[in-house]
């Protein structure tokens, strides 16, 4: 298969970070060599049961039952596609804000 291009992206949940690394690395250690020319690990966590640093609660509109999480994942042709959003908070304002 020739060449495509793209990313790869990959979301794996443990307690144990541990674990997390030593997937990433058996994961990363099996593709093709020269595969990946960069790598990004970003770690989650939960901040004030479920908000963000501004205090908005994310994902209270997603649906809840598996037939209406299917609408709307799920594309004709039955796959499904992801939507990921990388954002740089700039820490010192938010503390800045809070601290006032």
């Amino acid at each position: 298969m020739p060449a495509s291009g793209g990313d790869v992206f990959v979301h794996a949940k443990s307690n144990n970070r541990g674990n997390l690394f030593e997937f990433a690395k058996e994961f990363i250690h099996k593709l093709p060599k020269d595969s990946i020319c960069c790598f990004e690990d970003v770690y989650g966590y939960v901040y004030k049961n479920g908000r963000d640093m501004s205090g908005f609660v994310d994902g209270t509109e997603n649906p809840a039952d598996e037939d209406d999480r299917k609408k709307v994942a799920l594309t004709t042709t039955g796959g499904s596609y992801l939507v990921s959003v990388s954002v740089e908070h700039i820490y010192l304002m938010h503390v800045q804000h809070f601290l006032r």
